[in-house]
């Protein structure tokens, strides 16, 4: 596929090794950073964000909804970038070996 848009019409999304997450922004506005939810009104659907945010945060066993991305670890960084991926109805998968990912208990759980 030349084209990550492509891809991403086809259920197929990147988590790449170094999370390209904005400090800036939270988890939720992360998540969604250009594929925002919207109305027939062009109205942000912040309520359907959210829950597809959590929904797809629990999935992976990430806690941090709330939170900024500058207040995240590297590996808690990661787990956001699969769920932006989950929330983009992605079939989720690893080309990178487990131990070139940052280790901890969180990534454990996405192992398993």
């Amino acid at each position: 596929m030349p084209h990550a848009r492509e891809g991403r019409e086809r259920g197929v999304g990147a988590v790449y090794q170094e999370p390209s997450l904005v400090p800036e922004l939270t988890v939720l506005e992360n998540i969604f950073l250009g594929r925002e939810l919207r109305s027939a009104a062009r109205v942000l659907e912040r309520k359907a964000m959210r829950r597809k945010a959590r929904e797809a945060l629990e999935r992976v066993g990430a806690r941090v909804a709330r939170l900024g991305g500058r207040a995240l670890s590297v590996a808690e960084r990661q787990l956001v970038e699969i769920a932006r991926a989950l929330v983009l109805e992605a079939d989720v998968s690893s080309s990178t070996s487990r131990r070139r990912f940052s280790s901890g208990p969180e990534l454990d759980r996405v192992f398993k």
